[in-house]
């Protein structure tokens, strides 16, 4: 981190740097270094997706401020509709952390994924599972064929939908 200090001090306009002072502040369990260092990031560029996606899993799974982890999220989704990462971790602090979410602010977001997104195969692999975690067996089965609508030869998914309709 010295020689770092020494880049940022030059240049600390330098965004690529300041995310990897967060990554190594986070990797020695420094979470209060690594999110003011993702915190400047995101000030310094407000439209990026990576310094927000990382204090989101920050945020939600190390510091537990779901406000803050969500805030961020959405930041990504903000910054970048089309960022696929962005929906899926989303949909998972949903599930796993902030389950008082799940499943509708899961669905709102994953259909919305679905509208800017449509033949995305996550997205429409998370509506499937979603609705088979919620046992809505109906929205499943839609979402188990879409998918494979688009990749035919997917024996998981074909083996997950044959067992809804049994």
């Amino acid at each position: 981190l010295a020689g770092i200090a020494v880049s940022l001090a030059a240049n600390p306009d330098d965004f690529d740097t300041w995310i990897e002072v967060g990554s190594i502040k986070h990797a020695f369990g420094d979470e209060i270094g690594a999110r003011d260092a993702w915190e400047y990031a995101g000030a310094i560029r407000p439209q990026n997706t990576t310094s927000f996606f990382n204090l989101g899993n920050l945020y939600g799974y190390y510091l537990k401020d779901n406000a803050k982890a969500e805030k961020n999220f959405r930041m990504v989704l903000q910054n970048d509709p089309n960022y696929i990462p962005g929906y899926l971790a989303l949909v998972a602090f949903y599930r796993d952390v902030y389950k008082e979410k799940y499943p509708v602010e899961a669905e709102k977001l994953l259909l919305a994924g679905e509208k800017a997104l449509p033949l995305d195969l996550n997205i429409t692999q998370s509506l499937a599972f979603l609705y088979k975690d919620i046992g809505n067996t109906v929205k499943a089965i839609v979402y188990f064929e879409k998918y494979l609508a688009i990749d035919p030869n997917n024996n998981a998914i074909r083996n997950e939908l044959e067992s809804l309709r049994h």
